[in-house]
């Protein structure tokens, strides 16, 4: 049977007539990722966290200090620029005296990682260090955290919005009706994904604008780019769920495999904490998931100006997602629950 764009159409009409039409998911998708924001924007603002990250250079380590924790970089030049993106909250040289120590002007976790370091630098030293402040455009913790939390609610909705709809309408009976129509299985799950994309895009622009209004945030990097890499992302998320829904005819069973792969991807994804100093291997975990790819270079663009071309290899990745778990769900899917 022939590849059919009007039957594409006709399903994304219907499966976006069905969402625009519950009130209270279409508020969900909006109001959740906001309330997000300008909670964590409020928190974070009083962070307690106890491990403070200092980056130095050179081969010289320096001694313990309880609630400090120190990340090795090859240059100053690497370690300032992870400063100005709050992946850590202080610089320090490391084999002169007495050192110089940079921290991120505005930035309480800085200056508490200041004061740990006086105290217990002064008793051992006269002058413990020099402190030097970081100018410059530098970025904020709500900053960071903003395109995460945009693709956790991206990957919600996209496991959810794809893979479990479709169970639920296998297990309705409505997939056995559809079997009869000349619609084809790889048909029916793209235009899934399409219609899911629509209301991903759209609701993802009103969150943006309204955060925007109430944090004026920096962006350097082009929109246009960055909305490649967010339609991409957004792909390569339902994909997964497509997997999933292929097969399952049980909302239970979906909804605890869906929770399954959730969290282990949203905590190795930097989304609410950055990976400095975590283990290789925990990065090297984290490189395996599209959502870490989708919001380390989203924020590559944004935050510092990088174009596509700088972001190639995550932009692979997603692109081979997409198509891999794309084409294993239409393989594997069936349209009845027996």
């Amino acid at each position: 049977m022939k590849f059919s764009l009007r039957r594409i159409w006709a399903v994304i009409l219907v499966r976006n007539r069905e969402f625009y039409r519950d009130l209270g998911a279409l508020g969900w998708v909006i109001l959740f990722p906001l309330v997000m924001v300008i909670a964590f924007g409020y928190i974070f603002d009083l962070d307690k966290t106890e491990d403070y990250k200092v980056g130095y250079w050179g081969d010289v380590r320096p001694q313990s200090i309880p609630h400090i924790k120190w990340i090795q970089y090859q240059s100053q030049q690497q370690s300032l620029e992870k400063l100005k993106l709050q992946k850590i909250d202080a610089a320090m040289t490391v084999g002169q005296k007495p050192p110089i120590v940079w921290f991120a002007k505005g930035n309480p976790r800085s200056k508490m990682t200041r004061e740990i370091l006086h105290l217990h630098l002064l008793p051992k030293k006269p002058i413990p260090f020099y402190a030097e402040e970081l100018e410059g455009r530098q970025m904020s913790y709500i900053e960071w955290l903003f395109p995460g939390i945009i693709n956790l609610n991206i990957m919600f909705m996209g496991l959810w919005g794809v893979g479990w709809v479709i169970v639920r309408q296998r297990k309705l009976g409505i997939l056995k009706r559809l079997k009869a129509s000349p619609l084809t299985a790889f048909e029916y799950l793209l235009a899934q994904m399409i219609s899911r994309l629509w209301v991903m895009v759209t609701s993802t622009i009103l969150v943006t604008t309204a955060a925007v209004l109430i944090y004026p945030f920096d962006f350097v990097g082009s929109f246009l780019e960055t909305l490649v890499v967010f339609v991409l992302g957004c792909l390569a998320l339902s994909s997964i769920g497509l997997v999933f829904a292929a097969r399952i005819s049980s909302e239970e069973l979906c909804n605890g495999l869906l929770n399954f792969i959730t969290y282990p991807i949203m905590f190795v994804s930097e989304i609410w904490f950055s990976l400095e100093g975590a283990s290789p291997l925990v990065k090297k975990i984290a490189t395996f998931s599209p959502l870490w790819h989708m919001t380390q270079a989203m924020r590559k663009i944004l935050y510092e100006g990088g174009s596509l071309w700088a972001v190639k290899e995550s932009l692979f990745i997603l692109i081979l997602i997409f198509i891999f778990f794309t084409t294993l769900g239409s393989i594997l899917f069936k349209w009845n629950s027996e």
